[in-house]
C-alpha cells in the first residue's frame, strides 16, 4: 500500500476463497454454456482474479454464503437459476471475467461466510489487500432495474448524440447513423455525473476499493469508463477524461 512493493497482478496471491468459474459442459474453452460458480479455497495459490465492487440489494441476502450452504457451493456450485444461487449482477460479472480469460472472481457476500463472525473478522481485514492485488475491479456504479450489469443502450440515454441519415449509392435513405461528441468537457461531465456522483461511489466503504484497485472498470448509465491507478479515466473507446 505504501507503493514500496512491486505488485504482479498476473501472478498475485489469491484470496482465501474465490469463485471458480466453470462451464456446465466441462469444456474450459466453451463460451456458450451457462457458468457454474464453485466456491474454492484458493489461499496459497497464485494467479489472477477479478473483484466486484457493488451495492448490496435485497437479492444479495439470498445469494450470500452461509454455514448451511457452504459445503454445497464448494462441491456442486450454483448458477443464476439455482435456488439461492448468484444474483444476475454476480452472474454477469462472472461472464465478463470468463470472457476476459480470468477464471476466478471474488465477491464479498459469496466468498465470506456471512453468518460466521470469526470468518468475517479474518476476511474483512484482508479486503484492502484483495482489491489491491486484483487484476481488475468491476465497479457496478449503475445497474438495470432488475439488478443487471449489462443493458441495451437507448439513444435517448446518451449525451451529445446527433442522428444523420444514411443513404445508399442509389441515393435512397436506408437507415441512420449516430455521432456522439466526445470533447473533454462533455466526457468529464459524464464521468462526474455517472461515476463520481453515483450511489455506489458516495458510500464510504467503497473508498478503499477505488483507491487501491490497479484497474477499475466502471459501468455507468452513459457507458463504461476504465481507470488505471496511474492515469486518468478513459471511455470505452479510449478517449481520455
Amino acid at each position: 500500500m505504501s507503493q514500496c512493493d512491486s505488485i504482479d497482478v498476473e501472478l498475485a496471491q489469491l484470496p482465501t476463497r474465490c469463485i471458480e468459474l466453470r462451464p456446465v459442459c466441462g469444456n474450459e474453452e466453451c463460451n456458450k454454456c451457462q457458468l457454474l460458480f464453485v466456491l474454492s479455497r484458493t489461499e496459497g495459490a497464485r494467479g489472477k482474479y477479478i473483484i466486484l465492487s457493488h451495492r448490496w440489494g435485497p437479492d444479495t441476502f439470498t445469494a450470500r454464503t452461509t454455514k448451511d450452504n457452504y459445503e454445497y457451493r464448494c462441491t456442486q456450485g450454483v448458477g443464476c437459476d439455482t435456488f439461492n444461487g448468484v444474483t444476475p449482477l454476480f452472474y454477469e460479472a462472472g461472464q465478463l471475467a470468463f470472457k476476459l480469460g480470468v477464471r476466478h472472481i471474488w465477491i464479498d457476500s459469496v466468498c465470506i461466510v456471512q453468518d460466521d463472525p470469526a470468518d468475517w473478522r479474518r476476511e474483512s481485514v484482508k479486503m484492502a489487500e484483495y482489491y489491491q492485488y486484483a487484476w481488475l475491479t468491476i465497479a457496478a456504479t449503475h445497474t438495470t432495474e432488475n439488478g443487471r450489469l449489462f443493458r441495451d443502450i437507448a439513444i435517448s440515454n446518451l449525451t451529445r448524440v446527433t442522428r444523420l441519415p444514411y443513404r445508399g449509392v442509389d441515393g435512397e435513405q436506408n437507415s441512420h447513423f449516430y455521432l456522439q461528441g466526445a470533447d473533454a468537457k462533455g466526457l468529464a461531465n459524464d464521468y462526474i455525473t455517472a461515476v463520481g456522483n453515483s450511489e455506489l461511489t458516495r458510500r464510504g466503504w467503497v473508498y478503499q476499493e477505488r483507491i487501491l484497485s490497479r484497474r477499475l472498470l466502471a459501468f455507468s448509465a452513459t457507458g463504461m469508463f476504465l481507470q488505471y491507478q496511474t492515469g486518468v479515466p478513459q471511455s470505452a473507446v479510449g478517449d481520455r477524461v
